[in-house]
């Protein structure tokens, strides 16, 4: 498979549906170098929604059988993609204008100096249900860097 180099990403969102794709959409098309947009959609029945949702917007749809959960979606969205780089987002995130570039950066300076690498980066949990993604970069040592995780207490959703 030839990969384009024109466009170095594939974002994949796989999606059930929910509302807030449009937004995780847009963030992806605001990027600062090209991303591609590539949804795997694992509820076929909202298909048409979708696509009313998503009107106007650069996107490639995948539709699943159905049900077949995010770790084979994601493998879907993977087999799909025609770009060197994958990224991973969730519907209900969205990311700031310069996280590709920024993450393709260190991928680049990484992999000069280890070989082959993983980039992966850092979102905060904001109450229940939301995440938000620091403006600031990870730095190791630094106290963002350095905070502990605490289990969640026993017979939370979290646990």
């Amino acid at each position: 498979m030839t990969k384009h180099t024109d466009t170095p990403v594939t974002a994949i969102i796989v999606s059930t549906g929910w509302l807030g794709l449009k937004n995780a959409v847009q963030s992806v098309t605001r990027q600062t170098i090209p991303v591609t947009p590539l949804i795997v959609l694992d509820k076929p029945q909202a298909e048409t929604s979708i696509r009313r949702r998503l009107a106007g917007l650069h996107y490639r749809l995948i539709t699943t059988r159905g049900e077949e959960g995010l770790a084979a979606s994601r493998n879907i969205g993977v087999e799909a993609a025609t770009t060197e780089y994958v990224a991973f987002l969730d519907e209900r995130d969205a990311w700031v204008s310069h996280k590709t570039h920024t993450q393709l950066d260190a991928l680049r300076q990484a992999t000069a100096t280890w070989g082959t690498t993983v980039i992966s980066s850092r979102s905060l949990r904001v109450q229940q249900t939301s995440r938000i993604t620091p403006e600031r970069l990870y730095v190791p040592g630094t106290p963002s860097a350095t905070t502990s995780w605490t289990a969640p207490p026993s017979g939370s959703d979290d646990a």
